[in-house]
């Protein structure tokens, strides 16, 4: 036999407010309070942290990685603000570049996921 076999009454009923319930969520979803238009929503923060290898202490050759914004060197469990294209910047330098534009001040990439582009169409009677 296929399909559900529900034998006993109060199974059947919360089976019935289970299925009415997903029914409720599918007409009014949940809001989760993402304004997928800010592009400050799209960043992903990690804390910098500088990893030196024992033969490399004494090296005096050390490439320092900075904000391409401010030009300041990341210091040791600072916050910071990586883009889709991979771009990374300190989390107050880039929120302030975000509030202008919506692009990465590195490479130009778009930081939202999408681009809202509206089509006209013609309807033309037959």
């Amino acid at each position: 036999m296929d399909g559900i076999n529900i034998t006993n009454l109060s199974d059947r009923d919360s089976v019935d407010r289970h299925l009415r319930s997903d029914d409720q969520n599918l007409r009014n979803p949940p809001n989760y309070n993402v304004n997928r238009d800010d592009p400050i929503e799209w960043i992903k923060t990690r804390i910098h942290q500088v990893v030196v290898l024992k033969d490399e202490v004494n090296n005096s050759t050390e490439t320092e990685e900075i904000c391409a914004i401010c030009h300041s060197e990341f210091e040791q469990e600072e916050t910071i603000g990586t883009l889709r294209c991979g771009h990374e910047y300190h989390v107050g330098c880039i929120k302030q570049w975000l509030l202008r534009k919506k692009d990465c001040p590195m490479c130009r990439a778009s930081v939202l996921p999408f681009t809202s582009t509206k089509i006209t169409i013609e309807m033309h009677r037959i």
